[in-house]
């Protein structure tokens, strides 16, 4: 008999299958509860229980299971007696779990997060270390950061050369000026380190990322990069099967691509990367990757720059006035 895949198999375990079957039942009970009654009654109280307790229960099983659910689930989620006060902390964390589930049930129980080239991790011989020392920030910035006004960001994860996705950084840059958004651009190369993996989130750039979005209440993220050669469609959109930005938003960028003429296609060969998947968290936070074909000359490039600029505007409420000189 074949030996079977472990690096791509989900975790044959049923207790983690029950364990995220009751997860995904009480956190939808406890948002109807909480949504009807607005307050944490004594039946919210015991299914919030419920979850704790199961969170912690798979915390405790075998080191496949626990990382394979830590792959999917905010490491800087957490219960406190203060947020068990808080009605708005207590739906965001939930809708936050709610968020991480789903996506672990659309991946067909396959760790393909890093869908792109057929990447994937391997959860039992697992590099990731959470212990980041003091100073490690100031050692290894690696990360340009442009503050902003409105609540959008845009990364160029992989601006740095060599194997650089070429004007990503330009254009981040130069999108952020015209609609004060912030911005985020990577200054090492990615065989040092992949922003856009799941190893990378334990990096300045990601972490500083991170916090931005809690700090600024980033609402949108717009992950630029460029692929090397001339594709039939200007733009391929990445929104992780539709779990990464919602609905109403995605129509505002495609509606703003339609009006300049600018050709896309969605989750075809992009469905996003890690900062896709890993920040986006609706309906706080939505975010979409943006791949540029390349071959584009420079009136391409400001065309889909003015595009970026009007979709801002319109996501922020700001009427359209002029264009990019």
């Amino acid at each position: 008999m074949p030996r079977s895949n472990t690096t791509r198999d989900f975790p044959s375990n049923w207790k983690l299958l029950k364990h995220i079957l009751a997860l995904y039942r009480d956190v939808n009970l406890v948002l109807r509860e909480i949504n009807e009654s607005h307050s944490i009654n004594p039946s919210v109280a015991t299914i919030l229980m419920r979850i704790i307790n199961q969170l912690r229960a798979i915390s405790m099983l075998r080191e496949t299971v626990s990382m394979y659910f830590l792959a999917y689930l905010h490491l800087n989620i957490f219960l406190s007696e203060d947020s068990l006060r808080d009605i708005q902390q207590l739906k965001r964390f939930l809708v936050t779990v709610q968020n991480a589930l789903e996506k672990i049930i659309a991946s067909n129980g396959k760790l393909m997060v890093l869908h792109r080239k057929d990447a994937t991790i391997s959860l039992r011989h697992s590099a990731v270390s959470l212990f980041v020392p003091d100073g490690f920030d100031a050692l290894i910035p690696s990360y340009k950061y442009i503050p902003g006004t409105t609540p959008v960001i845009l990364t160029a994860p992989h601006a740095a050369p060599p194997q650089s996705d070429t004007f990503t950084g330009r254009l981040a840059l130069l999108v952020a000026k015209r609609t004060s958004s912030h911005a985020l651009i990577s200054t090492i190369p990615r065989f040092i380190s992949d922003p856009n993996r799941m190893l990378g989130r334990i990096w300045p750039f990601r972490r500083i990322l991170e916090k931005l979005i809690d700090e600024n209440k980033i609402r949108l993220i717009i992950d630029l990069h460029s692929s090397n050669n001339a594709k039939e469609n200007s733009v391929e959109i990445g929104t992780w099967y539709g779990f990464s930005i919602l609905r109403k938003h995605l129509n505002m960028l495609l509606d703003t691509l339609e009006e300049n003429n600018i050709t896309y296609t969605i989750n075809s060969r992009f469905t996003g990367g890690d900062i896709t998947f890993y920040h986006s968290n609706i309906p706080f936070v939505s975010a979409i990757q943006l791949e540029i074909s390349g071959g584009q000359d420079r009136k391409s490039l400001l065309k889909i720059a003015h595009s970026l600029v009007e979709f801002i505007r319109r996501f922020n409420g700001v009427r359209k006035n002029g264009g990019i000189r």
